[in-house]
């Protein structure tokens, strides 16, 4: 089975991390903890900086799309979509905008780009997320798209390995990127935005698998070769094979020499260990901000859609304006990528 053990902050010890040839028991693990994390509804607390007023109306803007944006923010809140990636943000942001006719955002800026090249920021005059689809500001909340931290595919544990207070502010942060694409900057925006969560799950092998087809598509943005991966399960069995070996004696120095024994028959390892603590700092940053939570899992989209999709506008205070055609959908199928060994 997989469980963490976090060290006390401040403190220069090893992190411990104990992880079974059985892999299979991670699921089960996730969906447990699934069930401990019930809503909370509370008070932000209060930040170090004023937040200026979020009442503002300004003219109708061009996205990408060259169709029009009308932006009234008035008493808007950002609404997290926190998620894993690759654990179906795409589908939900699209499912919310196309079911609504109403604007989604992102920390991402280059998910937003106007007819100019420009990000279209949610708020106006402080930092804050940029419109990610059509449409008009919701009444009450906007569904934000972040994935905070640990995202890193092929860094060592100390690059991925976080506290909370880290993870928060990658939660916080957003990320624009104009023209060269290596041009990259951040910029922190106030807690006091969010009101609400969505916390989305997938099935973790499922999750991995696709974390490793992504790899192969977005190759060159990460300066890598994945062409020598066939796009099935040989191809991902060798690519964790490579995946694992790559940081054997940083992961030895870092977690202690138990850690790599407990590793042996665990495909890319490193990546359910991301995964695990992602969502375990996923719901201490939401317990923390005194965020109300709601829980999506993935896989609940091909089992019960309707009610699913109708929680998720409910929770988000969105009209159901139309119904929406679940043909969209589609869950594809990794049975034959572990096996049950493993």
């Amino acid at each position: 089975m997989i469980s963490f053990l976090q060290h006390p902050q401040n403190k220069p010890q090893k992190r411990k991390l104990f992880l079974g040839a059985g892999a299979a028991i991670v699921l089960c693990f996730v969906r447990f903890s699934f069930f401990l994390r019930s809503a909370m509804v509370g008070d932000i607390s209060e930040q170090n900086n004023t937040l200026q007023s979020l009442t503002q109306t300004s003219p109708t803007i061009n996205n990408s799309q060259g169709t029009s944006i009308s932006k009234d923010a008035s008493g808007l809140k950002l609404a997290w979509l926190m998620s894993f990636p690759n654990s179906g943000t795409s589908y939900t942001m699209k499912l919310v905008a196309e079911s609504t006719n109403l604007a989604t955002a992102s920390n991402y800026g280059q998910e937003g780009y106007n007819t100019m090249g420009q990000e279209i920021p949610v708020f106006n005059n402080i930092s804050s997320p940029f419109i990610a689809t059509n449409g008009k500001f919701p009444e009450a909340f906007i569904l934000t798209k972040t994935h905070c931290s640990m995202r890193c595919a092929y860094c060592p544990p100390s690059k991925y390995f976080v506290e909370a207070d880290s993870f928060q502010e990658g939660c916080l942060m957003l990320s624009n990127v104009i023209g060269d694409k290596k041009d990259k900057k951040t910029v922190p925006y106030n807690a006091e935005l969010v009101g609400k969560a969505v916390h989305l799950f997938r099935n973790p092998f499922d999750n991995i698998i696709s974390r490793f087809h992504m790899y192969g598509k977005n190759e060159k943005r990460l300066e890598r070769d994945e062409t020598k991966y066939s796009n099935d399960a040989a191809g991902f069995k060798e690519f964790c094979t490579d995946k694992d070996a790559m940081h054997v004696t940083k992961e030895t120095k870092f977690f202690g020499e138990s850690f790599v024994a407990s590793t042996e028959g665990v495909p890319c390892h490193s990546d359910f260990y991301r995964y695990v603590q992602w969502h375990n700092l996923a719901f201490k940053v939401t317990r923390n901000m005194n965020l109300s939570t709601h829980i999506v899992h993935y896989e609940d989209y091909d089992t019960d859609f309707t009610k699913t999709w109708s929680n998720l506008l409910s929770f988000l205070e969105l009209p159901h304006s139309q119904s929406m055609d679940y043909s969209g959908f589609l869950k594809k199928k990794y049975d034959d990528y572990f096996s049950d060994e493993e």
